[in-house]
Order: C-alpha cells, then sequence, then structure tokens
C-alpha cells in the first residue's frame, strides 16, 4: 500500500513536471516541434524514402542482402539528414541577413524585442496624448485670425509644401554579423549534425563488416 509520504511526493513530482509556466519558457517549449523537424524531413515516404533506396542500392553495388540493404538504407538516411540540416544552416544564415530578424532560439533578444516595443507604444500615447493637449490650449489663447491679419483684402502667404524625407534604405547585415546573430541557432543544428554524422558512421562501419563478413564466407 502506498504511504501517504509516497503520495505527497508523487503530487509535488507532477506539479513540477507540467510544463514551463513563465512567457519564456513557454516560448522556448513551443521550438520543440521546430527542432525534430530537420530530421523528420527524411521519413517522408515519397521523395525521401525512394532517395534512401536508391542511394542504399548504390552502396550495394548489387548484393541482394536484406541486412546489408538495411545498413545501406542506414548510410543513406544519414546522409540525407546531415544534407537537410547544412542547407537548413544556410537557410539560417541567409534568414537572418534581414536586420530586423533575430535567431529563433535567442528566445531573450525576442522577449525583449516584445518588451520594447510595448514600452515604446506607451511612450508613443502619452506623447500623442501630450500634443493633443498642447493644441487645444494653443487654440484657446490665440486670438482670431481676422485680428491678426492687417488688412481683410491681402491673402495669405501661400503655405509652402513639405519637404520629402528621403528615408535610407536598411541596410542588410553582413557575414560576420550575420554568423553573430545566428551562433545560437548554427550551434544548435550543428549538435545534430553530429548527431547524424555518428549515427552514419556507426551504420558505416556494420555496413562493412557484413560485406567482409560475406567476402570471407564465401
Amino acid at each position: 500500500m502506498t504511504s501517504e509520504r509516497k503520495i505527497a511526493a508523487n503530487r509535488l513530482n507532477g506539479r513540477k513536471s507540467r510544463g514551463p509556466r513563465s512567457a519564456a519558457g513557454k516560448h522556448i517549449a513551443s521550438r520543440n516541434a521546430l527542432k525534430h523537424g530537420i530530421t523528420a524531413t527524411i521519413h517522408q515516404p515519397a521523395e525521401a524514402s525512394n532517395e534512401i533506396d536508391r542511394l542504399a542500392k548504390l552502396l550495394c553495388e548489387g548484393n541482394d542482402n536484406p541486412a546489408l540493404f538495411e545498413q545501406g538504407r542506414a548510410v543513406a538516411r544519414s546522409a540525407i539528414a546531415i544534407r537537410s540540416i547544412e542547407a537548413e544552416q544556410i537557410a539560417v544564415l541567409e534568414r537572418l541577413r534581414d536586420p530586423k530578424r533575430v535567431a529563433f532560439s535567442n528566445s531573450v533578444n525576442i522577449d525583449l524585442a516584445k518588451e520594447r516595443s510595448i514600452r515604446l507604444l506607451k511612450i508613443l500615447d502619452e506623447r500623442i496624448a501630450t500634443r493633443d493637449r498642447l493644441i487645444a490650449e494653443l487654440q484657446e489663447e490665440l486670438p482670431p485670425l481676422s485680428e491678426l491679419m492687417e488688412d481683410d483684402d491681402d491673402e495669405p502667404d501661400p503655405i509652402p509644401p513639405p519637404e520629402e524625407k528621403v528615408v535610407p534604405p536598411i541596410k542588410e547585415r553582413d557575414d560576420a554579423e550575420a554568423l553573430e546573430e545566428a551562433a545560437v541557432d548554427l550551434i544548435r543544428l550543428d549538435r545534430y549534425r553530429r548527431r547524424e554524422w555518428s549515427r552514419q558512421r556507426r551504420a558505416m562501419w556494420s555496413f562493412m563488416n557484413l560485406k567482409l563478413m560475406q567476402r570471407l564466407g564465401a
């Protein structure tokens, strides 16, 4: 029979393992599917599976041993995963050339950007309210327009059109700046690349051992 102490401990552990509660923690957890989506592309049943089989047949060189073919598929699967990860690393760098973008993994930057946007919106609202109040006060203090004009027949001087402000184009990040911003994402992707490389190496050793055993047995 479970003791009261054990029940209390189970309840405490259950409360601790119900996922993140803070906004930053929830944001990080929301990226979990993205982390695993890179290698998940190789499990698609159409083009990826056909390419895996094609590469495995090339490795087997006409050998119809099912075990050898399965190890060849493992080697090909890891090769395609590594290729997908490297393509994603290039896409991350290209994406972060835009100075308005931030790294997916850098949740601190995203949270700071949100806080800064909220703070700027509050400041803007306060300034708009102050401007409207000053305009209302000036309109009450100014005399009528007829008193300001010396002669009613004189037409006021035309108001010159406002000068058009030339907004300079936003400069893209150079290679060094994009690499610095993408460092967090690239390090995470590199962990997956090294993991797939280890899997591919183990599969390759098994593949070579099977081939060698077949030759010795023959």
